[in-house]
């Protein structure tokens, strides 16, 4: 098959998480080459994570090519809303691709809810008395951690 776009079929999609490292040209690229499909639309925004590593995370509109593999990508995201593109054979690295869905169409999801009230709120609150119980543990544990680190003599 050729690398012809097929105007008919179009996505939208989600990448939740890309390496800081990755440019809006690896994205295109990536696409292109595996012979997907043609990006038209990239929205990327970068993040910052717990470890102060960057990385973004991207919505794109791409037109699929008339492809075997564009098909297949196209099967499996309709299939199960999720897929995953590698991007890197060397390094095994890849995208976790999702199927988009806008806001006003997405399902919020279920509130918890709690069988059993009593239970509930027998467990306690987190800043009232549970709190200063654990202050009082941590501080138990601190003093025993103390004492038995200064019971050896560490000669250098």
């Amino acid at each position: 098959m050729s690398k012809t776009v097929n105007s008919k079929q179009q996505m939208s999609i989600y990448i939740p998480r890309i390496l800081g490292s990755v440019t809006r040209k690896d994205i295109v690229n990536a696409f292109h080459n595996q012979n997907i499909g043609k990006v038209y639309y990239l929205d990327m925004h970068k993040k910052i994570n717990d470890k102060r590593y960057k990385y973004y995370f991207a919505f794109l509109s791409i037109e699929l090519y008339d492809t075997t593999q564009a098909t297949i990508f196209e099967t499996t995201l309709n299939k199960n809303n999720i897929t995953k593109l590698v991007y890197d054979e060397e390094s095994n690295y890849y995208w976790e691709i999702k199927k988009y869905i806008s806001r006003d169409l997405r399902t919020p999801s279920p509130p918890a809810v709690v069988e059993n009230n009593d239970t509930f709120q027998s467990i306690g609150s987190l800043y009232g008395r549970d709190d200063f119980d654990l202050v009082k543990e941590y501080e138990k544990l601190e003093r025993e951690i103390y004492a038995f680190v200064n019971q050896y003599s560490f000669d250098y």
